[in-house]
């Protein structure tokens, strides 16, 4: 199995991620990509966050990297400026002004942080029920705006359970409660399916995606890549589409997706 498409894709500008911009272009294009997404993680002005995201200097050649490679490669792939942002009501203004002002074509939403009096603080250093109930609202928020394409691993909170009981999964029916009422699809992670963590679930969670089959929210796929060699992984594509068919996820198509972009650039 393969897809044509994907809209989650990293720079090495953010500290985690290697290989050159060109790298993901040439990579995506010969596994069949048609439609490839730079979403690095959201450079944030006044804001540092070493090896998580780029420093907020470098936009200007992220965006004139991607815009060149878009112009080069014009003939054999359409390629996509854009960012995935952790929703942060201090910083509305400015993901506004990317979409209006700057030329980005799209904002997907990925809460890894979260904002307390100017310090980002990562969500998984705390397990207590109002933590999980944050994660649930800023994302409500972010998908209140109209700004964000998707909401990128959605199950990301997982990380934070050693079982899928019934609090995972009264967390995972109130996100797709939210994803339903906003028109909101939800990502099914490939670059989860890498990780390994002692004692505690991973993402993308099998039992998630149950849940997100019985509620029949809307699904997209996401590489999430941090290497160009990524492409190349079909297992976790196999994986992806496994779970697709086992429980009827409710897929979008790309043409929709792409609808989308243009609709909120237009």
């Amino acid at each position: 199995m393969k897809i044509d498409y994907c809209l989650h894709t990293h720079t090495s500008r953010c500290g985690h991620a290697t290989g050159t911009d060109e790298m993901y272009v040439q990579e995506a294009i010969k596994i069949g990509v048609t439609d490839l997404g730079f979403s690095d993680h959201v450079f944030l002005p006044g804001l540092r966050n070493p090896v998580a995201r780029g420093d907020y200097s470098l936009l200007p050649d992220y965006k004139n990297s991607v815009l060149s490679l878009k112009e080069k490669y014009k003939k054999d792939i359409n390629i996509y400026l854009g960012f995935e942002c952790e929703y942060f009501d201090e910083y509305l203004d400015y993901y506004k002004s990317l979409l209006n002002n700057e030329g980005f074509d799209y904002l997907i939403v990925g809460q890894h942080f979260f904002l307390n009096d100017g310090e980002l603080f990562y969500f998984r250093n705390d397990l207590s029920p109002e933590n999980l109930q944050r994660y649930v609202h800023e994302i409500e928020k972010a998908m209140k705006t109209g700004l964000f394409l998707y909401v990128a691993h959605p199950d990301l909170y997982i990380t934070l359970f050693s079982s899928f009981d019934e609090n995972a999964e009264k967390i995972a029916r109130e996100l797709c409660r939210l994803s339903k009422k906003y028109d909101i699809p939800f990502e099914l992670n490939l670059n989860g399916m890498t990780w390994s963590l002692p004692a505690t679930l991973t993402y993308p969670n099998e039992d998630f995606w149950r849940v997100v089959g019985e509620e029949g929210c809307l699904v997209c796929v996401g590489y999430d890549s941090h290497q160009p060699e990524f492409f190349k992984e079909t297992k976790y594509i196999n994986r992806a589409y496994d779970w697709i068919e086992k429980y009827k996820l409710n897929t979008i198509s790309k043409e929709e997706l792409i609808k989308r972009i243009n609709k909120k650039t237009s």
